[in-house]
């Protein structure tokens, strides 16, 4: 950037108000933070499931913008595991919530947003829209994205369940290895 440091760069008015509504980024960043987190719990079960973490790796961390396929990858490869049906079912049934809640999320995500001022109170606000399909303006609402928060965690904590249950069942399948001495 020819020696300009970030701070002193100029950004357009809109860009700074959007950016500086903390509610706004704040809330935008979970959105983020939580749907890494469905597909970093998600590689743990198949890892589980597969016993290959390469493979689960691969399937949830190789597919770049396609959070439907990657979701579909997933409950393909519960479907050829070894889990048992109780767990194949859990774990699909888990995914296709994900995938109901995905077009929020990348509409949360990518939709454009802008400003315009308003009047209110006799004084001018800026309002931060969504714009829309068709150029259309829509109020942009926190109490929307937390909503859509809170339904992900619903079923990421559901998720995180079925995690820590299969983590368990494998670790109470382990047995000592053969030189292993009991120090009691």
């Amino acid at each position: 950037m020819s020696g300009v440091s970030e701070v002193a760069q100029i950004v357009s008015g809109e860009l700074w108000h959007i950016e500086n509504d903390a509610a706004l980024v704040a809330a935008m960043g979970k959105v983020s933070i939580r749907w890494a987190a469905v597909d970093r719990w998600m590689m743990d079960i198949l890892t589980i499931a597969l016993g290959d973490q390469a493979e689960a790796a691969k399937i949830m961390l190789d597919t770049k913008n396609a959070g439907r396929r990657r979701l579909m990858n997933f409950d393909a490869a519960i479907e050829r595991s070894d889990l048992g049906a109780p767990y194949q079912r859990h774990l699909i049934e888990l995914s296709r919530r994900f995938q109901d809640l995905l077009s929020a999320r990348n509409e949360i995500v990518h939709t454009p947003l802008v400003t315009s001022l308003e009047m209110r109170d006799s004084a001018f606000a800026f309002v931060t829209e969504k714009l829309g399909r068709g150029g259309k303006r829509e109020k942009l609402s926190i109490a929307a994205i937390e909503k859509h928060l809170t339904d992900v965690w619903d079923v990421l904590s559901e998720l995180q369940d079925v995690r820590g249950g299969l983590s368990m069942h494998v670790l109470n399948s382990l047995s000592p290895p053969e030189d292993y001495r009991d120090p009691a």
